[in-house]
C-alpha cells in the first residue's frame, strides 16, 4: 500500500511459514543514512530444499552463499545471519 507523506519513508513486511524468516516489519526514512547502512547490503534468501528444481530450471545459477542468505528448516546456513 501507498501512502503520500511529507517525509520519504518506506516500510515493507513480510510472512513466512519458515521459521527462519517468519514475520517481519522494517521501516526506514531514504533522508538519512538508512539506506545505505541497512538496505543497501540486504540480501535476498532462497530455501536450501528448493536449490535442485530452481537449477534444472535454468535458475538461480549464480547463487552463493556471499551474494545470498540461504535458509535451511528453522536456520539461516550463512554464518553473517540475516542482514
Amino acid at each position: 500500500m501507498l501512502s503520500p507523506g511529507i517525509q520519504s519513508n518506506i516500510t515493507v513486511s513480510i510472512d513466512f511459514e519458515q521459521e527462519a524468516i517468519g514475520a517481519q516489519s522494517f521501516s526506514v526514512n531514504l533522508k538519512d543514512k538508512s539506506l545505505q547502512q541497512e538496505i543497501a547490503p540486504a540480501r535476498t534468501f532462497g530455501f536450501k530444499d528448493q536449490i535442485t528444481d530452481l537449477h534444472e530450471q535454468g535458475l538461480a545459477l549464480g547463487g552463493s552463499l556471499k551474494n545470498a542468505i540461504l535458509v535451511d528448516g528453522h536456520r539461516i546456513v550463512n554464518p553473517e545471519k540475516l542482514r
